[in-house]
């Protein structure tokens, strides 16, 4: 896991957790201590555009429980949740102030990330 800064504590980082990212979760055992982080569900997105009303996602007919987006404080996730969560697993790798820069591909295949360290800056 790289993350640019030497924390997490962004106002920009976005609050949404998707249903791939759920479902990748509940893989690694991780999706019940997960939701029960305070967070809100959101099953579908719908707006106005003008007089006219659109249904723009619905994510309800995913399969549960992994069915929605996870709307949570970004210092939860993934400031509090996945480093200790990620710590055991035995692959795990937390990289602060480490910006990715490309990724790295073998016969059509990602392998891995080029990044920069800049922890000696």
């Amino acid at each position: 896991m790289l993350e640019k800064h030497a924390d997490f504590l962004r106002d920009f980082r976005g609050d949404t957790v998707h249903p791939s990212t759920l479902i990748i979760m509940k893989e690694l055992g991780f999706l019940d201590e997960f939701l029960r982080l305070p967070h809100q569900k959101v099953f579908e997105l719908q707006g106005w555009f003008g007089e006219s009303h659109a249904l723009m996602a619905d994510f309800s007919a995913l399969p549960a429980p992994c069915n929605f987006v996870a709307m949570i404080a970004a210092v939860g996730f993934p400031g509090i949740f996945s480093p200790p969560k990620g710590a055991r697993l035995k692959t795990f790798r937390l990289m602060m102030r480490t910006q990715a820069r490309s990724l790295i591909e073998e016969a059509g295949v990602i392998v891995g990330v080029n990044a920069t360290d800049r922890t000696a800056r």
